[in-house]
């Protein structure tokens, strides 16, 4: 821990172990038998618990609580991954990462695995390499997020979720406990079981600041005309192109139209309800 950059009114357990590239913020609380690696930075106000551990190239915005077993900034699990480019782990404010909580650092330097602000990370949920994660999700226990994940805000995902590498999941999605997506998921979308679409996550609208009345009526529309009355995807989009959206519908919209044009490995298609 020598030469190791720690600011004053901070605790740290004699029995922690701090890599002396390592930078600790102002306030941060480390705890026994806490490991920090190289080039890892822990913001502000940080509470590092017993035995969780900071591997390396990893950041951690102000306010973030890790609980024991956390690992963050761990290899990624991929075939792919060299040790030669480590990539980075880049976290906001405010997180909360549960026991037994894994985030895996990106692969390559296309961009770092990023994790935004305000989310919380439910005992054994694991975000994979090169996810990128918006602000104010709720992680239930045991969900998993594959490689190459891209998250919107407020999303929600029960207990033993799955979602498959390479999927988009809008703002301010629904995944019932178990469910499973390997298409995208439009945003506002509630996902019950495999890739089936069950709705609109009204609830969470409501708790959406900024969301008004309009704003659902006009969400429900969309809804209606992409997925209920059953015509192609490019169909649907050139019905509602032209009108002046609300920006949740506009989002709605714009996500389909990234679907209909997506590449490989992207192309996978979006969540529809059951026929």
């Amino acid at each position: 821990m020598p030469g190791t950059a720690i600011a004053t009114a901070t605790s740290v357990h004699p029995t922690a172990t701090i890599d002396p590239t390592a930078v600790i913020g102002e306030g941060v609380l480390i705890e026994a038998d806490v490991f920090i690696g190289p080039r890892c930075v822990i913001g502000e106000g940080c509470r590092l618990r017993a035995r969780s551990m900071v591997l390396e190239h990893t950041t951690l915005g102000a306010r973030c609580d890790v609980h024991p077993y956390a690992v963050l900034g761990g290899d990624p699990q991929d075939f792919k991954y060299d040790g030669s480019t480590p990539g980075a782990l880049v976290v906001g404010e405010g997180n909360i990462f549960r026991e037994g909580v894994t985030v895996s650092r990106s692969v390559g330097d296309e961009h770092p695995t990023t994790i935004g602000d305000g989310n919380f990370f439910m005992a054994n949920s694991h975000a994979g390499h090169n996810t990128v994660m918006g602000n104010n999700c709720v992680l239930a226990n045991g969900t998993l997020l594959a490689g190459h994940v891209r998250i919107g805000d407020r999303c929600f995902f029960g207990g033993n979720c799955c979602v498959h590498q390479f999927c988009d999941i809008g703002s301010g999605v629904m995944l019932q406990g178990g469910g499973l997506a390997s298409m995208h998921v439009i945003p506002y979308g509630i996902v019950s079981g495999l890739n089936t679409l069950a709705g609109i996550n009204l609830v969470g609208l409501r708790r959406t600041p900024g969301c008004t009345k309009q704003d659902i009526s006009e969400v429900q529309r969309v809804h209606r005309t992409l997925f209920r009355e059953r015509r192609p995807l490019s169909a649907a989009l050139g019905q509602l192109e032209g009108e002046a959206w609300g920006p949740f519908a506009q989002r709605m919209i714009d996500f389909a139209r990234r679907v209909r044009d997506a590449q490989p490995p992207r192309a996978r298609g979006m969540a529809a309800p059951a026929p």
